[in-house]
């Protein structure tokens, strides 16, 4: 028999790892306004008579729950218009699982078109008018515009719900079959969580690209960190916050909360506050539900006012998005005793009619910018393309006769990646491991390997005598690649096993020693091989790193000592130099005598 897939993960630092529920024993579902906080009760009778609950409350089940709350209801035509307000299931056994690869629920294989939006660019533009407006009449402080893409699905949700997570690796994983519906959400943002006896919730305050590598990426989260005290509107929302959560128990201390933070995950950062209560004793999970629902962070405040400027400018119902996925512990469990993630990064998939569902938007607390809105809204959906798949970092080292060449610059490089992919690395460990890797005699080049986890691999490997310039390099052949990469492709920046590039670049020019890239803005980035380097009347020059040039530490002492300067080179730049070169840290400088 299949197993369904119903699993939580939380892949951020010291989260609480992941885990499956197996063992179906009920399961609960609302479908009209009213049957919403029956529903919710009865998920809390499951968890309080020993089961484990999990499951989803969508955006619109917020008219059960409070009628003041205006939504927008859905339409015959509406993609997602069967889906459920709220169902939640029991389950009898809670199964610890190791990684997202877990043989308890193996992957299979998907299909997913390209994703197209329910919005053209002018409806957005024309939304986010009204939402301004509603902003300078003093209707509302701050909103939150959203719009769905769509795109036919087949095959195994499990598969797109690994991909996903792998590129996001956050604290809010969920996977959850129905049946007919899907639930696949990498969330980065907490709903409430209640663990002994507090509650708190975790809204994001504001989110920003993360850098290609580590200088790039610190300057980006530093365009965030500036937000630590807070700008009006965030304050506007986190004292709104403070406001319902007082309904429900006494707030945390001024020194227990609001704790402002920026949180990384693979492809953003976050600015988050943490605010919480000391939950009364009889407060109910649909007390809880009635008090915060939806999430403010994707309504605006005020929340009746927001949600009616949403339900109005709005082209479909959210359905699950912006809404709540999560789960119930047994009474009495130690620990964490509820959690529930704000349904954003969340794919919807009706299984019937082969169709899938995301939601991106942007909040807004003045006069909008469409580019910069629409931009924003667009970074959100890069975890659907931006694949992450499992992969070590590498570097590689030259070793003559037991001398290892530039090992604390090249030491440096590998430490930079770990700390851009947040991979564990002991720096002594990885130090000791290359000097028992050393061969005796004669050159070789020691290959380290890191994974995730911190876990070191040497391997050896022969290799040709050193060329310590251009007069003693040798030729060898080489091709311009005839596809270009994009400069956001981030494995131009960092070495790792990850092939998908190196396959390619195989697979177009099979027969070249080298091939060197040319990226999508029409300017060389590097090669896989090393830094490329063209002489122009007797000056070499190597592309910046921004373009997609990897990082060697040869690299770094050319340009250090003046023997080469950074310029963005075009492709014609490689047919009209002198020479062209490719460096790299274990066989030095090699001509490239181009072809084709």
């Amino acid at each position: 028999m299949e197993t369904k897939c119903v699993r939580f993960d939380d892949l951020s630092p010291g989260g609480y790892g992941s885990f499956g529920l197996t063992g179906e024993v009920d399961a609960f579902t609302a479908r009209r306004p009213e049957d919403v906080v029956p529903v919710i009760e009865a998920a809390e009778s499951a968890a309080k008579a020993g089961y484990w609950v999990a499951g989803f409350v969508s955006y619109e089940a917020a008219a059960g729950l409070n009628p003041q709350l205006p939504v927008r209801p859905s339409g015959l035509h509406d993609p997602m218009r069967d889906l459920p307000l709220a169902r939640f299931e029991a389950f009898s056994t809670r199964v610890d699982l190791t990684d997202v690869e877990a043989t308890h629920y193996p992957p299979g294989a998907y299909n997913v078109s390209g994703w197209s939006p329910d919005s053209t660019r002018r409806d957005y533009r024309d939304s986010l008018a009204v939402t301004g407006r509603a902003i300078m009449s003093g209707e509302i402080k701050r909103g939150k515009h959203t719009f769905r893409l769509h795109a036919a699905f087949s095959g195994d949700q499990v598969a797109l719900y690994r991909d996903l997570l792998q590129s996001q690796r956050g604290p809010h994983g969920a996977c959850i079959e129905t049946g007919r519906f899907g639930l696949v959400s990498v969330s980065p943002e907490r709903f409430f969580k209640i663990s002994d006896g507090v509650l708190t919730v975790r809204p994001v305050l504001a989110s920003v690209r993360r850098g290609r590598w580590m200088e790039e990426d610190s300057k980006y989260a530093a365009t965030l960190a500036v937000d630590r005290e807070l700008d009006y509107e965030n304050k506007i929302l986190l004292a709104e916050a403070e406001l319902e959560l007082a309904e429900l128990g006494e707030l945390l201390s001024p020194a227990e909360s609001p704790i402002i933070s920026l949180d990384r995950l693979e492809l953003t950062w976050h600015l988050t506050a943490r605010i919480g209560v000391h939950i009364k004793p009889d407060v109910s999970l649909t007390r809880i539900f009635e008090a915060l629902f939806p999430p403010l962070a994707v309504t605006g405040v005020p929340k009746p006012e927001a949600m009616g400027v949403i339900a109005t400018t709005e082209d479909t119902p959210r359905g699950a998005y912006c809404g709540a996925i999560g789960f119930l512990a047994p009474h009495g469990t130690k620990g964490t005793e509820a959690s529930f993630s704000v349904a954003v990064r969340t794919v919807v998939i009706d299984n019937e009619e082969g169709v899938a569902e995301y939601g991106v938007g942007t909040a807004i607390a003045r006069v909008p910018d469409v580019t910069s809105a629409y931009e924003e809204a667009r970074l959100k959906a890069r975890v659907l393309v931006d694949r992450r798949p499992g992969f070590d970092l590498i570097e590689r080292f030259r070793d003559d006769d037991g001398e290892i060449a530039g090992l604390e610059a090249k030491v440096r490089i590998l430490e930079d990646s770990a700390r851009y992919f947040g991979f564990r690395l002991n720096v002594g460990d990885a130090i000791a491991a290359l000097v028992k890797a050393e061969p005796d005699g004669q050159s070789n080049e020691i290959e380290l390997r890191v994974s995730r986890d911190g876990a070191l691999e040497t391997i050896v490997r022969s290799i040709q005598g050193w060329s310590g310039s251009a007069q003693e390099a040798p030729v060898i052949s080489g091709r311009v690649a005839t596809e270009r990469v994009s400069v956001d492709n981030i494995f131009l920046f960092h070495k790792t096993t990850d092939p998908r590039l190196r396959d390619a670049l195989a697979r177009q020019h099979p027969d070249a020693a080298v091939a060197i890239l040319i990226n999508d803005e029409g300017n060389v980035a590097g090669s896989l091989e090393g830094n490329v380097f063209v002489e122009t009347e007797g000056k070499w020059c190597t592309p910046p790193r921004r373009c997609g040039n990897p990082v060697y530490a040869i690299c770094r002492e050319l340009l250090a000592t003046g023997a080469a300067e950074e310029h963005v080179l075009s492709a014609e730049d490689l047919w009209q130099a002198e020479r062209v070169a490719v460096v790299n840290d274990t066989a030095g400088w090699r001509l490239v005598e181009l072809t084709g």
